[in-house]
């Protein structure tokens, strides 16, 4: 298994657009991240109090299939989404959030091609998020709903 531990931008987005690498370690605290999307399989691992904040307007971690997100604080702005998933794969595997803080909403969304996934959330910790602005909320079918940030649904269509 290839891995890499980074600290700074640079190297994140290096790491995560590099599909050969399997586990990134986040070390310290990354500022004015861009949006970054996992490749089937990736893992983000935290060492200690590791943060990721992402730059203004963009959403944060996106995940694809059996990917994993451990010790980790996600901060975006409140109305978006912290962590979300691609809605072109049509399995999202088994997604693991654990240890996870978040300041911005989880939206995790059966829709578009993807048909099935297995979600395992445990001490998963929504500190701040507001969903008034989301669009379609009334489209979905809600399956889990905590503190109107942790949303896990399935399309109705």
């Amino acid at each position: 298994m290839k891995e890499l531990t980074v600290s700074t931008v640079e190297e994140l987005v290096n790491a995560v657009g590099n599909q050969a690498v399997e586990l990134i370690r986040i070390q310290g605290k990354i500022k004015e991240s861009p949006s970054i999307h996992l490749s089937p399989g990736q893992q983000l691992v935290g060492e200690a109090d590791s943060i990721i904040e992402f730059k203004g307007g963009v959403d944060g971690v996106e995940v694809s299939q059996g990917n994993s997100i451990d010790r980790i604080t996600c901060i975006v702005e409140p109305s978006r989404r912290a962590i979300l998933n691609r809605s072109d794969v049509e399995s999202l595997g088994t997604l693991e959030l654990k240890n996870v803080k978040t300041i911005g909403q989880i939206q995790l969304i059966a829709t578009g091609s993807v048909r099935s996934g297995h979600v395992v959330a445990q001490n998963v910790e929504v500190i701040e998020a507001d969903t008034r602005g989301s669009a379609g909320a009334t489209e979905w079918v809600w399956r889990v709903c905590l503190a109107g940030s942790l949303h896990i649904m399935e399309s109705t269509n």
